[in-house]
């Protein structure tokens, strides 16, 4: 999926390509993700003068894997932070209902980050299916409409960089598909 790559080409252009600017851009969007958690633990747990988003805070970036993935430069943590923004959108929707399509947004972006991004739209559709019955369809709907549509523009801007294969099964080219079968040796 090409949205990680994408944001690190234009780090890179203004970082360098350096192993330290691409650990930088992983430990700076974990920096994020850890404010994007208290935010969100925040909305949750509304009780005013409440540790816990602190603590959840402290907990998430404390942990092993997650301080271990801030290290190196992988699309897993952008699809955190992409997740992580789409629920707390989903989350603060209810108040404004104007930030709904920016979560489903974030939600469709941590698709088209790593392929574990697919846990996000699997839970906001979750949510929405314990939502009161009148906003279920239209909220499920757009939930769809918005990953399919970003994806799809992703991969076709996109489409120049992809390999004879992918694009032959994106494109439906049946003489690049046996072509590369053959090459590989599948049947």
């Amino acid at each position: 999926p090409p949205v990680y790559f994408f944001i690190l080409g234009i780090w890179a252009r203004v970082f360098g390509e350096s192993i330290e600017a691409i650990r930088a851009l992983s430990l700076t969007i974990g920096l994020l993700s850890a404010i994007i958690f208290y935010f969100l633990a925040n909305a949750i747990f509304t009780r005013k003068g409440s540790l816990l988003p602190f603590l959840a805070a402290f907990l998430l970036s404390t942990n092993f894997v997650f301080a271990r993935a801030t290290r190196f430069g992988r699309p897993e943590i952008l699809t955190l932070l992409f997740i992580l923004l789409s629920l707390l959108l989903f989350y603060k929707s209810f108040k404004s209902p104007k930030l709904l399509l920016l979560g489903f947004l974030f939600s469709a972006l941590a698709v088209g980050t790593h392929p574990i991004g697919l846990l996000a739209p699997l839970i906001l559709a979750l949510a929405i299916i314990f939502l009161p019955t009148s906003k279920r369809l239209p909220q499920l709907l757009l939930l769809g409409l918005s990953t399919i549509l970003t994806n799809v523009a992703l991969i076709l801007a996109t489409q120049e960089s992809l390999s004879g294969f992918t694009k032959a099964l994106i494109l439906g080219s049946k003489s690049k598909i046996e072509e590369s079968i053959d090459l590989w040796g599948l049947v």
